[in-house]
């Protein structure tokens, strides 16, 4: 669980809003704190194989969220990326997403 905003939030649901567009594969979320300190969801995302990360489909999947979750809920950044960092029995590896989001370029890096 992740407290946004002083509000319970579940990874899952946001996940799920984001399972639901037709262009995400597979989608993990972990919580970051911003530039004041506070956390906010953060999304990495495995496009199908017919998509490719761009900034219009950042912003194609954010108004998405925006439609299905509350307003804090919403990821404030998306990754795009080609798997998921997993454990031999298939568990998405969250640690291994915070503590990589410091460095891996955004979608920015897609042009």
């Amino acid at each position: 669980m992740l407290k946004v905003g002083g509000i319970w939030c579940s990874p899952f649901e946001v996940e799920s809003a984001l399972n639901d567009h037709p262009k995400v594969f597979e989608a993990a979320v972990v919580g970051r704190p911003d530039a004041q300190g506070l956390i906010k969801p953060e999304a990495w995302v495995v496009l199908t194989k017919d998509s490719k990360g761009s900034r219009e489909l950042e912003r194609d999947l954010l108004k998405h969220c925006k439609n299905a979750l509350a307003p804090y809920k919403y990821p404030r950044k998306v990754h795009f990326v080609t798997e998921l960092p997993k454990t031999t029995t298939g568990k998405t590896m969250r640690f291994v997403l915070r503590e990589t989001s410091a460095i891996t370029p955004s979608v920015d890096a897609y042009a």
